[in-house]
């Protein structure tokens, strides 16, 4: 197994002294001889923070986890069976092919987790975040899923037999994708619920936006906002660079040549939108819904940051783009794995250096 102890930690997570790194090591060996023959101890990190730790392939059956932080934690082959993880945050955190049989992750936040592979069988995820995780062949059956949102989820492949689904929150890309695999989500699961914008409300904000960019962050304040509603709007020439529009929908409108460069959309509800002659470079767009959305001439190559000297690629990894009008639009470089394009108009449209595999065309 891999030691806490030989664990680097993810960008973004916390630096730990020798003394926490032994202190954890120190629980998962007595842990370990807890399993064996009840000696040693259980291990419980509850409402720790271990945030970016490597525990790939260890043992921790039935250890007490609740609201334990597990963001970008590599936990690949982890057993976490019949663990308690109610209101844990393992968001971004790596569990190919975790072992969580008869675990409880009520609650919990699984936001972008990867579990390709997992055994989840008769695991506890009521009411659990899983938004834009990865469940690809992960076997969830006996599973109870009530009331989980699962916005931008990938459940292709998933085996969901006698999974109990009632209520599920489930995006319009995430059913489309769903019945394209064949994967039946039942007849109660619910629309996601968001919070209706007024015209006047978005447009005080987007005013406050464009001056935080002509000022480089020193006025104004950033358009920020998650699980919104926008209202039809004409929005030509508008500058949103660098906007947070995370889990919205925009009720259409005329987006005509707006500048969306690094935009965050991830998840977003776009269809129908009009965004011909926009400029998404590096844009993040992953498993957004743009089916019948008009990109004509639209801009998605890569965005170049002059801090880090590197390019950013626009991410539409699994967007849906069913029937959209993509006329000379320009992908090059952009990351379009597992997306969606059957029924798209490509006409001139350029593709230069784009990721493609899996495209579900």
């Amino acid at each position: 197994m891999n030691s806490p102890r030989d664990s680097a930690p993810a960008n973004g997570s916390r630096t730990r002294s020798a003394d926490d790194l032994h202190d954890i090591l120190m629980a998962v060996r007595l842990h370990q001889r807890w399993l064996k023959n009840n000696q040693g101890r259980r291990a419980d990190f509850s409402n720790q923070d271990l945030s970016g730790i490597n525990l790939a392939g260890v043992d921790l059956t039935g250890a007490r986890m609740k609201g334990v932080v597990l963001s970008d934690a590599n936990l690949a082959g982890t057993n976490l069976s019949e663990t308690d993880l109610r209101d844990a945050t393992l968001n971004r955190a790596q569990m190919q092919e975790a072992q969580l049989c008869g675990a409880d992750a009520s609650g919990a936040k699984l936001v972008e987790a990867s579990l390709d592979r997992a055994n989840l069988g008769k695991a506890k995820l009521v009411g659990g975040d899983l938004t834009g995780a990865d469940l690809m062949d992960a076997k969830l059956q006996g599973a109870d899923l009530g009331q989980a949102l699962l916005i931008g989820t990938d459940l292709l492949g998933a085996d969901l037999t006698g999974a109990n689904l009632s209520r599920v929150v489930v995006d319009s890309a995430t059913i489309a994708q769903c019945r394209a695999a064949g994967i039946v989500l039942g007849d109660d699961i619910v629309a996601p619920s968001y919070r209706a914008l007024t015209i006047q409300e978005f447009v005080t904000a987007l005013i406050r936006h464009e001056l935080w960019v002509a000022t480089n962050g020193e006025s104004g304040a950033r358009l920020d906002l998650d699980m919104a509603r926008v209202p039809f709007l004409k929005m030509k020439g508008r500058k949103l660079a660098g906007a947070r529009l995370h889990r919205c929908q925009i009720q259409g409108g005329e987006w005509h040549g707006v500048d969306l460069d690094m935009v965050d959309l991830a998840y977003a509800d776009l269809s129908g939108i009009d965004l011909n002659g926009a400029k998404l470079r590096g844009a993040n767009l992953r498993r957004a819904n743009l089916s019948h959305a008009s990109l004509v001439s639209a801009v998605l190559n890569p965005a170049h940051l002059e801090l880090s000297k590197r390019a950013s690629p626009t991410n539409l990894e699994g967007a849906v783009l069913s029937n959209a009008d993509l006329t000379s639009a320009i992908f090059n470089g952009a990351n379009l794995r597992r997306a969606s394009l059957d029924g798209c108009a490509v006409t001139g449209t350029l593709w230069q250096g784009a990721q493609m595999a899996s495209v579900r065309k």
